[in-house]
């Protein structure tokens, strides 16, 4: 808690004011990206060492992080290293931690199938509400819904953290 208020209330308003001497993206330079870059990983540090999850870090750190130009350049510097260098080792580890046999044992896989079955359907059927809502249509809707589905990161971290958890 401590760290998220300092996030809010000094780093904030620290970085809101970085953000707004910055008036295009052709005006952010490297040491304005290198400032959020370090930002970013001092985060995730501070939080691993106060007993909380890396992943906290880094995610209060671009939470915090205000709507301006220099988070629009910042995103599409990283865009590329992170989907060519970095999700796939994260995915080779995280599918070579899965034990699904485990979790089969006890009766678990029937609570485990119908958890993902629900989420799934749940997925599904509010992208298709809301596509609904903005008159598209029902079949549109639930190939809208389907391909979100197919998007499943959080799923496979919750099922990561889950089964580290013990």
């Amino acid at each position: 808690i401590g760290f998220a208020a300092f996030s809010f209330f000094v780093a904030r308003p620290v970085i809101s004011w970085i953000a707004r001497r910055i008036p295009s993206e052709e005006d952010v330079k490297e040491n304005h990206v290198c400032g959020v870059l370090l930002w970013a990983v001092g985060s995730a540090a501070a939080t691993e060492v106060l007993g909380c999850r890396i992943t906290y870090g880094a995610f209060l750190a671009g939470f915090v992080l205000p709507h301006s130009a220099l988070t629009t350049v910042v995103t599409k510097r990283l865009e590329d290293f992170n989907t060519t260098l970095l999700m796939p080792p994260f995915f080779a580890v995280v599918g070579l931690n899965t034990n699904l046999l485990s979790v089969m044992n006890g009766g678990k896989g029937i609570t485990l199938a119908f958890i993902i079955l629900l989420i799934y359907v749940g997925k599904v059927g509010l992208v298709a509400l809301a596509a609904s809502s903005s008159n598209i249509s029902t079949n549109e809707g639930l190939m809208m819904g389907v391909l979100m589905s197919s998007r499943g990161i959080l799923d496979i971290l919750m099922l990561f953290w889950a089964s580290t958890r013990g």
